[in-house]
């Protein structure tokens, strides 16, 4: 996948303040929090943590150690790009991803232009990625609400058109998305059935948001890959 500056700005930024905070139990290391709240986009990367290809996802990209980080280190944090109301994930007859797309499309999650933008970068970056064997089934299960969502692009003015960019939107939340939030950094994290880091849940008591923080459960040297089972 091609690189994106806003995808990737947040490493390198500073930590922000720590927060002291232990964890004695045999299942999860020693960890500090990070406050994400003082940094810039709501994102937190290790400084010696960084994006590139990655061969393990079929040349993809993957998030990878630059230098040595030791069991228990905070790779990565992230809120949540967006976020929908807990009534809109339970409504059978919209699909979760359809009910992101709208609300990007509609500007409830910020201007739809350039929030689309930050997404280009993510899997599938062009509709002929999508399998052939699951692209039947994911046209049938979306087709029906191709119309209510060029409706609200065209409404809110957005660039975002055709059933086809409607389509590849689709996919892109329905691959990356979780039911608490869009996390655009994290979801550039690859699997592996021997993982090196472990992902945790909390909220970030400045915004009352789901964060979402990725642990090193053991030491990995410079220029593995992160990754976590799925």
């Amino acid at each position: 996948m091609c690189e994106n500056a806003a995808l990737c700005e947040g490493a390198g930024l500073a930590q922000g303040s720590l927060q002291a905070s232990a964890n004695s139990s045999l299942q999860s290391p020693k960890m500090t929090h990070i406050n994400i709240s003082d940094t810039a986009i709501g994102v937190y990367m290790h400084s010696l943590v960084h994006v590139r290809h990655s061969l393990s996802c079929g040349g993809g990209r993957g998030v990878f150690a630059g230098g040595f980080i030791r069991a228990g280190t905070v790779v990565l944090t992230e809120m949540p790009r967006v976020t929908l109301p807990d009534d809109a994930c339970g409504d059978a007859q919209v699909p979760m991803h359809v009910s992101y797309a709208l609300g990007i499309l509609s500007g409830t999650c910020g201007p739809p232009d350039e929030l689309l933008e930050q997404l280009r970068c993510l899997h599938p970056t062009d509709s002929s990625h999508v399998p052939e064997c699951h692209r039947a089934a994911l046209l049938a299960e979306y087709s029906p609400h191709f119309e209510a969502l060029s409706a609200t692009a065209a409404t809110h003015g957005c660039l975002l058109a055709s059933q086809d960019e409607l389509f590849l939107l689709l996919c892109r939340l329905r691959f990356n998305c979780f039911s608490s939030g869009l996390y655009i950094t994290s979801s550039l994290v690859n699997h592996s059935c021997n993982p090196n880091c472990s992902k945790f849940s909390r909220t970030d008591t400045a915004f009352a948001l789901p964060v979402t923080e990725f642990v090193a459960t053991r030491d990995i040297p410079a220029g593995e890959e992160i990754t976590l089972s799925y």
